[in-house]
């Protein structure tokens, strides 16, 4: 007697448990709770990433080339030689070593994934409404206060009255590059044809020769050359130029390379905005003291 009526007691049990009229215990209720959470979670980081994506695909080029964009592009033109800076290989180190402080960017992925666990967890045990939500606002807020300092989100005019580059430096460095080379192609077409036939182009960084490189075509100015990292192995210029037009280069080097040596213009962006590129020096300098073979050595600067 004892045997069947357990049986049937745990016959009705089961019925209902299972049965949806009855409602859900608990258990199962937290647990399809879970599992909306989830999904809706999935959602949320999926909307996330498609907006990060989208957005630094619509703004990324706004400006334009940044000067080490410039110089890889120029780096691709030598295929021969492979692309090394010629410095110690401490990358992520301090600047004074050799590094800059972006190098060691990658590994902020790794770190961000690793802290998002415990902190999701952390918000997800956060029973209220508003105890969810205020996580979500400083997330926010912080997206929209370093949109503009990571990305050239504001116009380039903006930086003269809003100074981001002071944060993020490379901000500035990628505006007005094609307005540099064509003061250079303005400068070298004046020139005589038969001074302009023997006159190279010197830059004192790479991404003023990147510049050139990648918009002189179009100035009608020729190769540039720069003692500049590896700029400096691509050279030196042709043994006929005994002339050149250098933008950004040492004053003194060239009074010491060169017999005659002025200023012949500076270069301003045009949008009051203050970067490495603003009030740029250009010079003209003319005979040539000894052989570019000779004279290279002199320009080198691994920086």
């Amino acid at each position: 007697m004892c045997g069947p009526a357990r049986v049937g007691h745990d016959v009705r049990m089961s019925t209902i448990a299972e049965d949806p009229a009855a409602g859900h215990p608990p258990a199962m209720a937290r647990r399809k709770h879970g599992d909306v959470e989830r999904r809706s979670a999935r959602w949320w980081v999926a909307a996330v990433a498609a907006g990060s994506f989208g957005i630094e695909m619509a703004v990324s080029a706004r400006y334009g080339y940044d000067r080490d964009e410039l110089y890889f592009l120029a780096a691709g033109h030598h295929p021969a030689m492979e692309h090394v800076e010629l410095r110690p290989a401490v990358g992520g180190l301090p600047e004074d070593l050799g590094g800059k402080p972006y190098y060691p960017g990658a590994v902020y992925t790794f770190v961000f994934a690793a802290g998002s666990v415990p902190i999701g967890r952390w918000v997800a045990a956060r029973t209220s409404r508003a105890g969810r939500a205020w996580p979500v606002a400083v997330i926010l807020l912080s997206a929209a206060i370093g949109l503009p300092i990571s990305l050239p989100v504001l116009p380039a005019r903006a930086l003269h009255t809003v100074p981001l580059q002071k944060i993020n430096y490379d901000l500035a460095e990628t505006i007005s590059w094609p307005q540099q080379v064509a003061l250079v192609g303005r400068l070298y077409g004046a020139l005589p044809a038969p001074e302009r036939a023997r006159t190279t182009i010197l830059t004192g960084n790479y991404g003023e020769a990147g510049a050139i490189e990648r918009y002189g075509p179009q100035s009608g100015v020729p190769t540039a050359y720069s003692g500049a990292n590896n700029f400096w192995l691509w050279g030196p210029p042709p043994a006929a130029d005994t002339g050149a037009i250098a933008v950004d280069v040492d004053p003194g080097l060239l009074r010491r390379e060169f017999t005659h040596v002025r200023q012949v213009a500076t270069f301003w962006n045009g949008l009051g905005v203050s970067d490495d590129e603003q009030g740029v020096p250009v010079y003209l300098a003319t005979g040539l003291k000894s052989p570019w073979a000779r004279a290279w050595p002199a320009f080198r600067d691994y920086g």
